[in-house]
């Protein structure tokens, strides 16, 4: 999914940014619904505690679904969230005030999103075909309990 690229490129610049850095067998992909990448997350995770090196202390993922998938197999891996591991969503959807613990997240502006949406499929300048217009509409992160804070050195 090309949001999700940018999503990731967005995680991978802010970490760049803070100067730190992720292992490539840290990166897990599964597939972006809640009941689907269930299994083979819970698969990946425990090869990563498998693998004799330090089990990752937090997880950004690239939508909600998956954020929600992370919690339930870490929590049948026997980890405690946000004890053990933080966990991180994308995009704000309902159930991440359902959830225990709360999911923090980052927010996606869909309202604005289609109000640009149909401002420019309604704009004179949409009848040429020779015109091309990409938005890139800022989001907010919502911290909320799914997440430990990290003490000062």
């Amino acid at each position: 999914m090309h949001n999700f690229d940018e999503r990731k490129r967005g995680f991978l610049s802010a970490l760049a940014e803070h100067h730190l850095d992720i292992s490539k067998s840290n990166i897990l992909a599964v597939p972006p619904t809640l009941f689907s990448s269930q299994l083979p997350l819970r698969e990946k995770l425990r090869k990563l505690m498998d693998n004799g090196q330090p089990f990752p202390t937090a997880f950004f993922c690239e939508c909600d679904y998956i954020a929600i998938s992370t919690m339930r197999a870490l929590a049948e891996l026997g980890f405690s969230i946000p004890e053990d591991v933080s966990v991180v969503g994308f995009d704000n959807i309902n159930e991440c005030l359902i959830l225990t613990p709360k999911l923090t997240t980052v927010h996606v502006e869909k309202q604005q999103m289609a109000q640009w949406a149909v401002d420019l499929l309604t704009s004179p300048f949409h009848t040429s075909s020779a015109v091309s217009a990409k938005i890139k509409i800022d989001t907010r992160f919502m911290e909320r309990s799914s997440c430990k804070r990290l003490k000062s050195p």
